[in-house]
């Protein structure tokens, strides 16, 4: 091909237009101007104005291949089971999209186009933050494609290999913006079927989108070659799905998966990102599958001892090995997340607690009165916050001190008096007391939500047990009865119950004024209850047990 002919090839296909190319040539040095069809293809790649997808598709005078329905295919982002990803280009609108392409050898299996054009019809109903939207799909020559939204980041498989083992805080947020994803799919009837970190794409913004919704029925057809009825979703003895995340019904009967199903799949896709392996292996997807219904399930404490137990035990109810020992919904999986979160936020209000009160002091004086951390004998008596005086030993007590440092580090180095310097505990003290009255007042004048009642006995809280009760995700201070008797809002709530050793519980209820609503602390159940790390370790150096 002549470098005319090349030139207006690009302009046809609306890459560049033959004006704009021969001008970008003339203003190259002269040493560096095209002379030829590849030089002029090299020279474009070296300044980005075409990939090298494309040019190869332009060298090997297949350019018009670049065209698929209205849109302009810029370069090839991924190759996966069901075909080629691409990143493309509207030709008139240009707003980039991703546009896989289905392989050939699917789309030559009897009924597989009517299947994979009833679940693009469905994927296409969904519209969630945190799923992938499929935006078009179409006929492109003699093979099918499917347009959906292009999402700038990376899959949190190719975030682990890169990067390494995820931090436990990042993995209950992505794992637990996944399950949204996924819990809104579920409601709208659609199971995903093949959850694993590759179909889990973090955006730039830190955003999670589950990928493939609804197309996992179109991996695997390569099955038994019996005729089945065009309308069936998957052919007899067929395994749908990835072993290494793939629950134990799943791998005996594909068609009768739950959204339990996906639960268990995501489970597993946590434990990859932390641990850095599956959960189970085998040298043979059939030793993972058997490896899956078989072994006991893994601890991440194991290999990650910073791990939150409750983390832990959250993981262990998702593997579940029967799907009624499992969350059974994505909400539920929500909510547990959300309490492991407010664990891992303790854990890390701790580590700050570290912070040396001569630290916090030096910091308090330099801030407030514009001079050096050295103090007086005198000063050294000036009782600024109590609580500045101490070991900050509690995260409670951190937050405290800083709510009395920030005022003051806002009002720059103006210096306050000595008198409000040295007193103002005193001056606090009538507003403080005003304050509780009126808080103990209220409770006299009577409560018009409902209540909570608790059944936890007294012998079981107490904080070596890491126990909590939560309303709305906040924590709440119970007295020594039993059952505990808590007063509540009207209106929409979330109850959470935390501690050791017990199941994670967490209801929504709608309060109504003067209805009680009652719940009692669950211990786990022989043979489900926390997994214990030496088992696996016993089971590991060879135990029979």
């Amino acid at each position: 091909m002549a470098v005319k002919d090349l030139i207006e090839k690009i302009d046809s296909l609306g890459i560049m237009s033959e004006v704009s190319v021969r001008d970008w040539c003339q203003s190259l040095p002269i040493v560096e101007q095209p002379t030829d069809e590849k030089s002029l293809i090299l020279a474009m790649i070296n300044a980005n104005l075409i990939s090298k997808y494309q040019g190869k598709r332009l060298r090997n005078n297949v350019g018009d291949s670049l065209i698929v329905g209205n849109y302009l295919i810029k370069d090839i982002i991924g190759r996966g089971g069901m075909g080629d990803v691409y990143l493309a280009e509207h030709r008139h609108m240009k707003h980039q999209v991703a546009i896989k392409m289905l392989s050939r050898r699917l789309t030559k299996k009897e009924g597989t186009i009517k299947r994979f054009l009833r679940e693009v019809e469905a994927a296409a109903k969904l519209s969630h933050d945190n799923i992938v939207r499929a935006l078009d799909a179409d006929q492109h020559e003699d093979g099918y494609y499917l347009v959906m939204e292009y999402v700038d980041g990376r899959d949190m498989a190719a975030i682990l290999k890169n990067d390494g083992i995820f931090e436990v805080d990042d993995t209950i947020n992505y794992i637990s913006q996944a399950a949204t994803g996924l819990h809104y799919a579920h409601s709208q009837g659609i199971i995903h079927r093949d959850i694993k970190p590759h179909n889990m794409l973090v955006d730039n913004f830190g955003i999670v989108k589950v990928l493939d919704m609804g197309l996992a029925s179109l991996q695997n057809i390569d099955g038994p070659k019996k005729k089945e009825s065009e309308d069936s979703l998957t052919q007899n003895n067929q395994i749908m799905g990835t072993a290494d995340y793939m629950s134990p019904e799943q791998a005996e009967d594909v068609r009768n998966v739950d959204p339990r199903a996906d639960i268990y799949s995501l489970g597993c896709s946590m434990y990859r990102v932390l641990v850095g392996k599956p959960p189970y292996e085998g040298e043979s997807t059939l030793q993972k599958i058997l490896a899956h219904r078989e072994h006991p399930i893994p601890s991440l404490r194991v290999y990650r001892p910073e791990v939150p137990e409750i983390l832990d035990q959250v993981l262990y109810r998702m593997l579940a090995k029967l799907p009624a020992d499992r969350f059974q919904t994505m909400e539920e999986v929500i909510d547990a997340l959300e309490t492991c979160r407010f664990a891992t936020a303790t854990m890390a209000e701790q580590s700050v607690s570290a912070i040396t009160t001569s630290q916090i002091r030096a910091e308090f004086m330099t801030q407030a009165d514009g001079q050096s951390a050295t103090v007086d004998a005198d000063e050294q008596m000036d009782p600024i916050p109590v609580l500045i005086e101490q070991q900050v030993a509690q995260p409670v007590s951190t937050a405290l001190v800083l709510d009395n440092v920030t005022p003051i580090l806002n009002e720059g180095r103006t210096k306050r008096p000595r008198f409000l310097r040295r007193n103002w505990y005193f001056i606090s003290l009538p507003i403080l007391a005003v304050l509780v009255l009126i808080i103990i007042g209220s409770g006299w004048l009577g409560h018009n939500g409902g209540y909570v009642i608790i059944d936890w006995p007294v012998e079981l809280r107490g904080n070596k047990n890491g126990w909590a009760v939560k309303v709305d995700s906040n924590e709440v201070a119970v007295g020594t009865d039993n059952p505990i008797r808590l007063p509540i809002d009207i209106g929409r709530r979330r109850i959470s119950l935390l501690r050791r050793g017990y199941q994670p519980q967490s209801h929504a209820i709608n309060v109504e004024a003067g209805k009680s609503y009652t719940f009692a602390a669950e211990p786990f159940e022989e043979g489900i209850g926390v997994f214990d790390p030496a088992q696996l370790i016993e089971s590991e150096n060879g135990s029979d047990e």
